[in-house]
């Protein structure tokens, strides 16, 4: 049967075990039991599934309250609960047709099997780390984005509450100044404007006579000035009868009353011109007031349209926002699971850490017992040794006292074997003169014979040297 993880060798499923600090021994690969593989699963859910021992544990209380003796579910609802982890990672690792069957009645194969399956598992989610956290980077910028995006829109949304909200404030004005305009301003307007042709052209036609009557005035003083001074020029230079003087003034005086008359006239028609021109100047205001107005009117309307084409570009843009929200939002929900296998897997290596931490601890601490432990033996030791060294000390002191009893005992025996030894000598020396005679002789060798066997042989080792 193929699968889509490679069979590790013992060899290799140890080491990888050793690396997370999960203690497996060979002979337990090879004859695979409940006692030894449930911890081991334990452990290998705590740190690939991301869950605590204290959670696999906790009862779910709104279901233990449904039960009648809840108290008899105290030891099957942890294991459930384990059950239920472990085949969820080896689903995810690709063992789908684990069971609980592997847990408590294991076989070898299957074992091996079932953690090849589970380090390809944890080797595979090793080296998408990186990538998971470029991705959670990316997540992180894309969630930055859409929310200044979905400010941006909220910002957008709200001034085109208020342009709309304004548009409707100024829509009953702008109908009542259009009304306003159409039913009254227009044609008043109109007949301002046509007044005012008539008007100008009636100014003209006054200035023009206003002139003409002020040349004339100016020129009828000119005269009458001179003809003052002519009368006078005249009077000194002749002298005339009182009747034709009298009659030539009067005529004078009818001339220049008459003068008098027309000025007065023309200063009339030069106030009753400047009223008029007045009154063209009036409405020549009113009718650039309404002019101003119909200005002022054009540049709402332009405004308006100029707003109406914001609040369409405003519209515009929030549909593009929206529409880049919703891949915003797509992107997130993406980078959002992503981000959760990756919490998992943090979980995953903070479990392992805390593991690996509380092993090590658990370590130093019994690495620290088996120190004082050992620290206690070599000082026994190092006590046994100095009790040895003196007893070793006190019997080479004896055996000292030995060797130089014993040398003066050898030396002893040296100088008694020498000295008896001499005296055999002389013994025999004697007895060889005695030789001839035959009694004498045989005593002498008697004599000699028992001086041997009197005389005791020296011990072995007393003599080595000699």
């Amino acid at each position: 049967m193929t699968y889509s993880f490679p069979l590790l060798d013992a060899k290799e499923i140890l080491g990888c075990l050793a690396e997370l600090d999960i203690n497996l021994s060979p002979e337990n690969l090879e004859k695979p039991s409940y006692e030894t593989l449930k911890p081991m699963y334990e452990q290998l859910v705590m740190l690939l599934v991301g869950v605590t021992r204290e959670e696999l544990q906790q009862p779910v209380f709104a279901a233990i309250d449904a039960f009648e003796f809840p108290e008899l579910h105290d030891e099957s609802i942890p294991v459930m609960a384990f059950g239920r982890a472990l085949q969820k990672l080896m689903f995810a690792a690709g063992a789908h047709d684990f069971s609980l069957k592997d847990v408590y009645k294991a076989t070898r194969e299957r074992t091996v099997r079932n953690l090849s399956a589970i380090i390809n598992f944890g080797k595979y989610r090793e080296e998408r780390l990186q990538t998971f956290q470029a991705f959670q980077e990316e997540a992180d910028a894309r969630a930055a984005q859409r929310q200044a995006l979905v400010d941006e829109g909220d910002a957008l949304r709200a001034e085109i509450a208020r342009l709309e909200q304004a548009r409707a404030d100024e829509k009953p004005r702008a109908a009542a100044v259009r009304a306003e305009v159409e039913g009254d301003v227009l044609p008043r307007l109109q007949g301002l404007f046509a007044e005012k042709d008539g008007l100008v052209e009636e100014l003209k036609r006054v200035r023009g006579t206003a002139n003409e009557l002020a040349s004339r005035a100016s020129q009828l003083k000119l005269d009458l000035a001179e003809e003052g001074r002519r009368e006078d020029r005249l009077r000194g230079m002749v002298v005339q009868s009182p009747e034709r003087m009298q009659k030539a003034i009067t005529e004078r005086e009818f001339q220049l009353e008459r003068e008098r008359q027309g000025v007065a006239a023309a200063e009339r028609a030069l106030v009753d011109a400047t009223n008029r021109r007045e009154a063209v100047g009036r409405a020549m205001r009113e009718a650039e007031g309404a002019v101003k107005a119909m200005e002022e009117l054009e540049v709402g309307i332009a405004k308006k349209k100029e707003v109406s084409g914001r609040v369409k570009d405003l519209r515009a843009n929030i549909e593009a926002a929206d529409a880049r929200v919703l891949e915003l939002q797509a992107s997130i929900q993406h980078l959002g699971r992503q981000k959760a296998s990756a919490a998992e897997r943090l979980q995953r290596l903070e479990a392992q850490y805390k593991m690996k931490q509380a092993a090590a601890a658990a370590t130093l601490e019994q690495q620290l017992c088996e120190k004082e432990a050992i620290e206690a033996a070599n000082a026994a030791k190092h006590a046994r040794i100095a009790d040895n060294d003196a007893q070793v000390r006190a019997a080479r002191e004896q055996a000292r006292a030995l060797e130089e009893a014993h040398g003066a005992a050898k030396r002893e025996l040296v100088t008694q074997y020498r000295a008896l030894r001499a005296q055999l000598g002389r013994y025999v020396a004697l007895n060889r003169e005695a030789m001839g005679a035959g009694v004498e002789g045989a005593e002498a060798m008697a004599a000699e014979a028992a001086l041997a066997v009197a005389t005791p042989a020296p011990r072995r080792g007393q003599l080595g040297g000699f």
